[in-house]
């Protein structure tokens, strides 16, 4: 399943703030491995997903400084109705993102 999903994703672009908009799996084996890929489905206009978004930061800004740091990767995926929400939400979060242009379809 793993392989099938790092295939699926192998030409999606996310936003990254450190590299900008780079291909998501060559960020994510730059050590050879795959990590656990979180997505975040989250909107700034839902009072819940923005109660949880800044206790989601402070775990993941304290696991980014464990040993495990290169064993999870997070990518929010944006339910904003704009991209003004999106980037006032984004803006709050020191995880990948994919692009707006990126249309996920999930199918069973």
């Amino acid at each position: 399943m793993a392989g099938r999903i790092v295939d699926i994703l192998q030409h999606v672009t996310v936003r990254s703030k450190i590299y900008g908009d780079v291909l998501l799996v060559p960020l994510l084996k730059r050590d050879g491995s795959v990590p656990v890929l979180g997505l975040y489905f989250a909107a700034h206009w839902s009072p819940p997903c923005r109660g949880f978004t800044p206790i989601l930061k402070e775990w993941y800004l304290n696991f980014k400084q464990s040993d495990n740091r290169d064993k999870l990767e997070i990518v929010f995926v944006s339910s904003d109705r704009s991209d003004e929400e999106f980037e006032m939400f984004y803006h709050e979060m020191p995880w990948l993102a994919f692009r707006d242009d990126v249309e996920l379809k999930v199918s069973r």
